[in-house]
């Protein structure tokens, strides 16, 4: 449970950033299994961020902490436009 419960948060902030703060039309989101490993790419055409800024909200330290739980790594790439998120973690 606490790993469905992990993924769901970051999947819903990640979403809630998209229409929030990115102002996106499109968002695409894929989810894949490689071996033991889960990969969740979510992808936005959005107004992306500038990577070389530090963010301490709430929403980004809590993506940062519930992939940590997973032993897993999170990753935020931005470019205009757009935005593309990839957890990656282990069951």
């Amino acid at each position: 449970m606490p790993v469905r419960q992990h993924v769901y948060f970051i999947f819903k902030e990640a979403i809630n950033n998209c229409i929030k703060h990115a102002e996106a039309q499109h968002v695409k989101v894929n989810i894949d299994k490689i071996q033991n490993d889960y990969v969740m790419r979510i992808e936005d055409d959005g107004k992306g961020f500038d990577n070389e800024k530090d963010y301490n909200g709430n929403g980004y330290k809590s993506m940062k902490q519930r992939a940590s739980e997973l032993n897993g790594t999170i990753l935020f790439k931005s470019a205009n436009p757009g935005t593309i998120l990839v957890l990656m973690f282990k069951l």
